[in-house]
């Protein structure tokens, strides 16, 4: 058969199979795929299947305070109780304050010195005296934490003042010895360890009336240098017991890790020391290594068999996604969250105006959804590069929704509690849109679109 008269006579059947037959075919998948992407997903909540209960979103305190000028440190706190919804802080205390720390810090603090020259300094340790049952206030010069208290905490906790609200405060002792160029370190014995997390506390309680709800004993173990994990264990309980002694329990936050496969091996060697296994409140770790979905979901195994909660507490530069954010509130079920230190999340320009950093853009609508004390509730259905779902059931039984896509998409949601709800949207690369709001029907039952990669909320209407 002859196609078209200026076409060489080729049989029909050669030509479906070398060029009509592809050709429709590549039609009808291009077809298929629109539609498939337009294509709503159902997502079906479930308030009677229950997993976390949130507890924090947390900042660490910037180092040091003192450098930056005040007029940006006030802006920058409100905003962080008000646009971000930080409710916990983590202050630092470094292993240098027993001994010369202090000095240093003040020295680089009047220009006598510079980063270089203080660094050195901030985790050697000189012994206050012999015995570490007895502490030797003079042999602590805590001035680097006051700075942090002073410069940091207290404004912060002002800030939360003024817009009624409260904050926790997670202190952390920081010991990267590998910096000591060789100098002593003396906490890696358990009493002297001990010692100085007691001196810490009593510090804080007496001359500031703050007790820190939470401790996390040793930021990232795995590159501290000089300690092991039946090591850190062993200093852990003695210091669990050390500050029971003193009437001081405070939740144990650990082991924070800068490598999350590194988890198990440090849970393992703080389990041999039965005080501080049973001492732990919450398995925390850092992403700076990734998170496969097996190991995510071994660590919020761990944690359920001890009773303990889980947090990623660490993964800076702008890294932590909100992508990301969702696998750790659904895969490792956590209850606590860092994704920056409190300057970074905005970009402050010379002049004293800021903005949010692109990635808190997105991640500010999930820490607004999800308030502390608030559970999280099955969500099922959704689609990892569409539309996928968290949902979550706060204290006075209210459903919070948050949807999160990677490339746009549409979603069906069913069981959601009908009414008015504040809907807020942050797309990627794309201006802010303004609050609107929604009004569920009484069938539970709501289409949602997304335009492209970002975030949804539906926050029930006041």
């Amino acid at each position: 058969m002859r196609i078209l008269g200026f076409l060489p006579s080729i049989p029909l059947n050669i030509l479906w199979r070398a060029f009509l037959g592809p050709l429709v075919l590549a039609f009808l998948s291009l077809a298929a795929l629109i539609f498939y992407q337009h294509q709503a997903v159902t997502i079906t909540l479930d308030p009677d299947r229950t997993f976390q209960t949130f507890r924090a979103w947390e900042a660490t305190l910037e180092t040091p305070p003192g450098l930056t000028p005040k007029p940006f440190r006030d802006k920058v706190y409100q905003s962080l109780i008000r646009d971000v919804g930080i409710t916990r802080l983590r202050l630092e205390v470094y292993a240098g304050a027993e001994g010369r720390n202090g000095i240093a810090l003040r020295d680089y603090y009047a220009g006598k010195t510079d980063m270089k020259g203080w660094r050195p300094w901030r985790y050697t340790t000189v012994n206050d005296d012999a015995d570490p049952f007895h502490i030797n206030p003079a042999g602590f010069d805590f001035f680097d934490l006051d700075t942090r208290i002073e410069l940091g905490v207290q404004p912060m906790l002002r800030a939360a003042a003024a817009q009624g609200k409260t904050l926790d405060i997670l202190l952390t002792y920081v010991a990267f010895t590998d910096q000591n160029k060789g100098a002593p370190y003396l906490h890696i014995e358990p009493d002297e360890y001990a010692e100085f997390v007691l001196a810490t506390y009593q510090h804080l309680k007496d001359k500031y009336a703050l007790t820190p709800g939470s401790f996390e004993p040793l930021l990232e173990p795995d590159l501290a240098g000089r300690w092991t994990p039946e090591s850190f264990g062993k200093a852990l309980g003695a210091a669990v017991k050390r500050l029971a002694e003193h009437g001081f329990h405070p939740r144990i936050v650990t082991p924070s890790v800068s490598n999350i496969f590194q988890a198990d091996d440090w849970l393992e060697g703080i389990a041999n020391t039965r005080a501080a296994q049973e001492a732990i409140s919450e398995i925390s770790y850092h992403r700076y290594y990734g998170g496969p979905e097996r190991v995510l979901t071994d660590i919020a195994k761990r944690a359920a068999r001890i009773g303990a909660e889980t947090s990623m507490l660490e993964y800076w530069f702008g890294k932590a996604t909100h992508d990301l954010l969702y696998e750790d509130l659904t895969i490792a079920n956590i209850s606590a969250w860092q994704g920056r230190s409190d300057y970074t999340y905005h970009i402050i320009e010379k002049d004293g105006n800021f903005a949010l950093a692109p990635d808190i853009r997105l991640n500010r609508l999930y820490m607004q959804a999800i308030r502390p004390g608030a559970t999280r509730i099955a969500a099922d259905g959704g689609r990892k590069n569409r539309v996928r779902a968290t949902a979550f059931q706060t204290p006075e039984g209210q459903i919070n929704l948050i949807l999160d896509s990677l490339k746009g998409g549409r979603a069906l949601i069913r069981n959601l509690p009908p009414g008015p709800y504040l809907m807020d949207e942050v797309y990627v690369g794309l201006p802010d849109r303004p609050q609107s709001t929604i009004v569920v029907p009484t069938s539970g039952a709501v289409t949602l679109s997304m335009s492209a990669e970002g975030v949804k909320t539906l926050r029930r209407a006041p």
